[in-house]
């Protein structure tokens, strides 16, 4: 009794989801699903495109936030709520996460939050945060070169950074996730930027030590020069007091 209910209930979310599209002029491939539910690989890249490309992108709002919740709460039944690896892959290939991701209302507004101080991130009311509030960037950071950052995506719980380059707001990761279509592409493409450019300051860092000890090393610091009146009042007194000392001298004897 209990699972009919639970599979009404989801047939009503889905059937209000559907007038919704419907109503705003949009539609979503359905494919059919396999007898375990998951959908063909190549049936999920279809219906995933659909999503990004047709009526899509943040801020699409091709569904209700009802099936929003209902995508994170049964995530959070399997334990896989939020996201531990493999961040870029699953939210441009997993269809209930390219939703979340480009869903965006009042409810779900994606803004950029700061990632929690805690001491284990099962103390943070999202399950994501450390002792430092940084983590590593999920956009531009690869297996041998990351960049952490202190903020995160409020809806897809995922570290993003928020610097902008050359004052493009929608040059940031934050942006960028929530605005390109192919995580991967985009991922490994920023990852290689910020691999070059650490090189190219590792680089630079090491000739300037050549050039430093070609030349003998580091210039050694100068003393500092007195000005001519503090130089001349110091020799008087040095002088005042020779001559106090020998006149005391010359009373003892």
């Amino acid at each position: 009794m209990q699972a009919t209910i639970a599979n009404l209930s989801n047939r009503q979310v889905q059937l209000e989801e559907e007038i919704a599209c419907l109503q705003g002029g949009q539609w979503i491939v359905k494919p059919k699903r396999t007898k375990t539910g998951r959908l063909p690989s190549k049936q999920q890249e279809v219906e995933t495109e659909t999503l990004l490309t047709v009526g899509g992108g943040l801020g699409g709002n091709n569904y209700a936030d009802a099936e929003i919740d209902r995508i994170i709460e049964a995530r959070k039944q399997r334990k896989a709520w939020p996201l531990k690896r493999k961040y870029c892959p699953a939210f441009s290939q997993e269809v209930d996460l390219v939703k979340i991701r480009c869903h965006k209302t009042p409810k779900h507004h994606h803004n950029a939050i700061r990632i929690p101080k805690v001491e284990k991130s099962e103390d943070s009311p999202n399950g994501i945060g450390n002792k430092e509030g940084r983590l590593i960037c999920r956009l531009c950071s690869g297996k041998t070169c990351n960049r952490n950052t202190s903020w995160m995506c409020a809806t897809c719980l995922v570290p993003l950074c928020v610097d902008i380059v050359n004052g493009d707001s929608e040059s940031s990761c934050h942006a960028r996730w929530h605005g390109c279509q192919d995580l991967v592409a985009v991922n490994e493409q920023l990852n290689a930027t910020l691999r070059e450019r650490r090189e190219l300051k590792k680089r630079s860092k090491m000739e300037g030590d050549r050039a430093l000890e070609a030349l003998g090393g580091l210039p050694q610091p100068v003393a500092p020069v007195a000005p001519p009146q503090m130089a001349e009042e110091a020799a008087a007194a040095a002088a005042a007091a020779v001559e106090e000392v020998n006149a005391l001298g010359s009373a003892h004897v």
